[in-house]
């Protein structure tokens, strides 16, 4: 039995016949810089069947990152209603965990944003974000978030903390921004935060639109010292061709395929390739939307980084994630220690 096959059993999936994933090893063995040629149908098969969800979610008319809760109302504001919302403090980030799946040691922390809208409520990102991107009113709210997860780094720095790194998610608008990299290192002079305790997440799609614009955005970011991860891995447009021109840290494996990676063998073996991808260009792997102990196992016998997701801790505002950090409190029913 291979070494994905096995682990996939003892994470569970003996239950199911392992024929198809045995077969799916067979072909996709090579490691390292050797998955560039070896793993493309597998991706391309990925992205096929990923492509088809996100197509049906945007026919709802919601964000493709949102999750099922997130599918509430959606909020049609304007840009002016945008931005009064970040001049009277409507908005709240929210910070998830990101696990050392080794130690079990909480190394960071995403920075979700929230909003408090006076009429409607606290409303999730999914129902205000696509209009924000409409609107443009996204470059000046994802400006907030960055120098609002800065100052909050740092405050955490400073009452010892001093291993957290933040990780801001970045938008195709406000990448492509000219003032982006500008916007950047004022947040961090600002809050007098060392640039390699930032980390920014660009999407495929938003990498791959321009592939120009990226490298040269990218390789200014990375001289910096920022550092720089591909969000929701494996459903975007990149040919791994590409993907190597980009001075990266991190790939991040999207939460599709991590929800069935101990029962369905093509998600499993679609992980495996990932993780395998990420170690052999020299970059740390993260899965996101780890919910269960089987997951993580499985996750673990391929020796994946970090997690994220709610078996690690879920998404809490700056001083509930303090507490959390610090063994204090587990406001979440999440698991602060993992075995």
């Amino acid at each position: 039995m291979s070494r994905a096959c096995a682990a996939w059993a003892a994470a569970g999936g003996g239950k199911r016949p392992v024929e198809r994933l045995k077969a799916a090893r067979r072909k996709h063995r090579a490691r390292g810089i050797r998955l560039m040629g070896k793993f493309v149908n597998l991706f391309q098969s990925a992205r096929l069947r990923a492509r088809s969800v996100f197509a049906a979610k945007a026919n709802a008319g919601v964000s493709a990152r949102a999750s099922a809760k997130d599918l509430a109302t959606p909020i049609d504001a304007t840009d002016e209603r945008f931005r009064r919302a970040i001049e009277c403090g409507e908005l709240q980030l929210y910070y998830q965990p990101l696990t050392d799946i080794k130690t079990g040691l909480i190394t960071g922390a995403e920075a979700l944003v929230r909003w408090n809208e006076p009429d409607r409520g606290f409303l999730l990102p999914a129902q205000f974000v696509p209009y924000a991107e409409e609107t443009g009113a996204i470059i000046a709210m994802g400006d907030w978030v960055l120098r609002t997860a800065c100052a909050q780094l740092k405050t955490w720095h400073e009452s010892g903390l001093l291993d957290l790194r933040v990780s801001v998610n970045v938008s195709a608008k406000q990448f492509e921004s000219l003032e982006f990299v500008e916007t950047v290192a004022s947040a961090l002079k600002k809050a007098h935060l060392a640039p390699e305790f930032l980390e920014l997440e660009i999407t495929e799609t938003t990498a791959m639109k321009n592939l120009e614009l990226s490298i040269a955005v990218m390789s200014q970011l990375h001289k910096m010292d920022v550092r720089l991860a591909i969000d929701d891995f494996g459903t975007g447009y990149s040919s791994l061709a590409s993907l190597k021109q980009f001075p990266l840290d991190e790939l991040k494996i999207d939460r599709m395929f991590i929800r069935n990676c101990t029962s369905d063998p093509d998600d499993a073996a679609i992980t495996m390739a990932v993780i395998s991808l990420a170690h052999g260009m020299g970059l740390n792997a993260v899965a996101e939307g780890v919910e269960t102990q089987r997951q993580l196992e499985y996750l673990r016998t391929l020796q994946c980084n970090t997690m994220q997701g709610i078996l690690g801790g879920s998404a809490m505002p700056a001083e509930a994630f303090t507490r959390f950090v610090r063994g204090e409190d587990d406001p979440y029913g999440s698991i602060a220690a993992l075995p």
